[in-house]
């Protein structure tokens, strides 16, 4: 499936995958959450949508400020651009699950979200109900309901 994201929804996505390959889950129910024996597929599936986003972004010259350093103009810009990601059926199922597991995570917490996930979430405008609201799209274009 084809999935079109802005440049928040595509930051939330990478951080979501990012601490479901990599991320040491504190919460009972976010731990259970975390699919077991699918770790190659989560490594395949957060570095191919990984190197897509930097693509994106090398593409349209935003993949770093003129300082080296994420700056909320640079964020600001990435956010305004649109990245097609290709996942098959599977990987959708697990970049709902990745999403899903982050909302139960830091349900309470937003900040310590935008803390410990790379990718300066908070310059994004973005907030902990954003998390949800791109799972369920993912799962709906996943069911083909677009």
């Amino acid at each position: 499936m084809k999935l079109r994201l802005d440049g928040a929804q595509s930051a939330l996505l990478m951080a979501s995958l990012f601490a479901l390959h990599l991320w040491e889950f504190e919460s009972d129910a976010a731990r259970e959450m975390v699919p077991r024996n699918s770790n190659d597929e989560i490594a395949r599936l957060y570095q191919g949508v990984s190197v897509r986003w930097r693509s994106c972004l090398v593409s349209k010259g935003i993949w770093q400020s003129k300082t080296g350093r994420w700056t909320r103009e640079l964020i600001a810009k990435r956010a305004l651009i649109t990245c097609e990601f290709e996942l098959s059926r599977m990987q959708a199922q697990l970049a709902v699950i990745a999403l899903d597991t982050v909302a139960e995570e830091f349900r309470n917490n937003w900040g310590e979200l935008c803390a410990v996930l790379p990718g300066a979430l908070d310059w994004y405008q973005l907030n902990i109900d954003d998390v949800g609201l791109l799972a369920r799209s993912i799962e709906r274009a996943g069911n083909g309901d677009t």
